[in-house]
């Protein structure tokens, strides 16, 4: 076999003149990179006093123009619905989440104590009619009596008279006059108490048999009867969406015992919880953005900042604070800020109250947008409610009258 050998004359092998070239070529790279080490660290530098700087004009220029938080949510009113009478639950109309128009029935209460309650009213009231007709017709009897009497005293005093001329001519006896002036007395007495009972009478009977206290009473209770019969009908005070109800047919209710809730979604709020160096320049009348979980970034709402609450969360807790202690830590506080959301927007109906948003409040942004919130009038409608059922109650009243009245023929001839 052949075997390859090296030639020493033609060997790669670095010789000591290659090896010295090498070590001046690795000497100049070494100071050529010590040269440039400098400038690259200038540069790095110069990249990051540029980008603090380009942070601190966008902060200028646009983070501080408002003021933010993810501390805020969507609120709104919850009217609680509560029954006026006691009773059983004859029938439910609405359930959770059903939408109700203000005045519309939601449950029915068992009618049959009011309808007994109205029934012993409406008997009162006849009642007081007609001992009222029956007082005015012995007016009529004490007239007569008065009149009588008078002419018996006016008989007595003729017959007195004439005895005693009698008695002067010693014609008569003394027995004879003495029984006269007797009777003179007696019809006196008896004419005065006459005249002392009819004019008590005519008195207590001066007003018309329907305007007599009496009358007036019982009438007041028989509307109060009859309102109590209209309101076995639980109605809705406001429009809105029924929550938290938990009746059912069969279960006793009580008077004043909270039934369910009814949540009119027309006007919406949000409760932003800034911090307190945030309020600084935070004022009622600025334009607030909204963005709400629900959306997931991809819808916005307008909204205008409408009130600003007096005191913090931690004094409306249960327990606030004792910062009189001694072991006292200061603690960032945080301000409920109301801001209200304009209605007509995109999404707007999509809200329910309680969801998580993020709030922008516009600092130097100048608005005209109405800074008070549209409540709704529940307390307008309760008062046509309450007054249709009076007028109907009254009217009622009114007819039960009438017509004992016409029963016994007694509103011509006693007035």
């Amino acid at each position: 076999m052949k075997r390859d050998f090296e030639d020493p004359l033609t060997s790669t092998e670095p010789t000591s003149g290659s090896i010295d070239e090498q070590t001046s070529n690795t000497k100049k790279s070494s100071s050529i990179t010590k040269t440039q080490l400098p400038k690259k660290g200038l540069l790095l530098t110069a990249v990051f006093l540029l980008a603090g700087l380009v942070y601190w004009g966008s902060n200028q220029l646009f983070f501080a123009n408002y003021e933010s938080t993810h501390n805020a949510y969507i609120a709104g009113d919850i009217n609680r619905v509560s029954s006026y009478l006691d009773g059983v639950l004859l029938d439910v109309y609405v359930d959770n989440s059903d939408y109700v128009e203000q005045g519309q029935a939601l449950a029915l209460l068992d009618p049959t104590d009011s309808i007994i309650k109205l029934e012993q009213a409406r008997i009162g009231l006849a009642h007081a009619v007609q001992n009222v007709i029956y007082e005015k017709q012995m007016l009529k009897s004490l007239k007569t009596s008065v009149a009588t009497s008078k002419v018996i005293l006016e008989n007595a005093k003729r017959s007195l008279e004439r005895v005693s001329q009698l008695s002067s001519t010693n014609n008569i006896s003394q027995n004879e006059l003495d029984q006269s002036r007797h009777q003179y007395e007696a019809a006196k007495l008896t004419h005065q108490k006459n005249q002392e009972l009819l004019t008590a009478k005519a008195n207590q009977l001066q007003h018309s048999v329907a305007n007599h206290p009496t009358v007036q009473q019982h009438k007041a209770l028989y509307i109060q009867a009859f309102i109590e019969n209209q309101r076995r009908v639980i109605k809705a005070p406001i429009a809105g969406y029924v929550s938290q109800s938990r009746l059912h047919k069969g279960q006793h209710l009580s008077a004043g015992q909270a039934l369910l809730a009814i949540v009119p979604l027309n006007d919406l709020w949000v409760d932003a919880n800034f911090k307190e160096n945030q309020l600084q320049n935070i004022r009622i009348g600025q334009t607030a953005t909204i963005y709400p979980d629900i959306f997931a970034g991809e819808t916005e709402l307008k909204g205008v900042v409408v009130g600003i609450n007096p005191t913090t969360g931690s004094l409306q807790s249960l327990l606030p604070p004792e910062n009189a202690t001694g072991n006292w830590v200061k603690v960032v506080q945080r301000l409920p800020v109301r801001i209200r959301i304009l209605p007509e927007q995109d999404g707007f109906n999509r809200l329910k109250l309680g969801l998580s948003t993020s709030v922008k409040v516009h600092r130097y942004e100048p608005t005209n947008l109405p800074t008070k919130q549209n409540k709704t009038n529940s307390i307008g409608f309760a008062e046509r409610q309450d007054s249709t059922a009076i007028n109907k109650a009254t009217a009622a009243a009114n007819q039960v009258i009438e017509d004992n009245l016409k029963l016994y023929s007694a509103e011509q001839p006693v007035g």
